[in-house]
């Protein structure tokens, strides 16, 4: 135990305290006799209490187990708005209008800075990109889902019938399309 307290210090970090429960873990004997210990504890960097002041540890108690799960409420921490990150889209290569997109941008004029032209370049190709995907392919997840319904469909109606007409058809349409 000594060791780990001891890393604790080495770096610098402080227990975030908690309500609820003092205990994390308890076992009660047919003998009357209990024992609790708080296994669990949260910790923080002085820095990154000063950023987020308001987070607040709770032991919550559940009846199904004799450990009890901490609640760590991140106030302050706007998980919901986040922006969702860009992903390149290998499907996209199939396209001459990628590249077309690419060379614009960055052939483009505006920025003089050259670290944040690049990191300008880098956001302006990827919203660019995305309209375009969103223009020449549509909801990709959307036809995906679709498909996978079409080909569900399609396999119980051929073990209905004893026949794979449908998904044969699926098949073709989808080495026509590339999928």
């Amino acid at each position: 135990m000594q060791l780990f307290l001891d890393v604790v210090d080495e770096c610098g970090f402080i227990d975030l305290g908690f309500s609820g429960h003092h205990f994390t873990w308890q076992k009660h004997f047919s003998t009357s006799h209990s024992i609790g210990e708080r296994l669990d504890q949260a910790f923080a960097t002085n820095d990154w209490l000063l950023r987020f002041a308001g987070t607040k540890v709770q032991h919550l108690t559940v009846d199904s187990s004799i450990h009890y799960p901490l609640w760590i409420n991140t106030v302050g921490l706007d998980f919901h708005n986040t922006p969702k990150l860009f992903r390149f889209k290998k499907m996209w290569l199939s396209n001459r209008g990628c590249s077309e997109i690419g060379e614009a941008v960055w052939d483009a004029r505006g920025i003089d800075d050259p670290t944040f032209r690049t990191v300008y370049k880098i956001e302006k190709c990827g919203k660019e990109l995305l309209k375009w995907s969103r223009d020449h392919f549509g909801n990709v997840k959307m036809l995906l889902k679709q498909k996978r319904k079409d080909w569900v469909h399609a396999e119980k109606e051929g073990m209905r019938i004893g026949q794979n007409f449908q998904l044969q058809e699926l098949k073709k349409g989808d080495s026509k399309s590339g999928g």
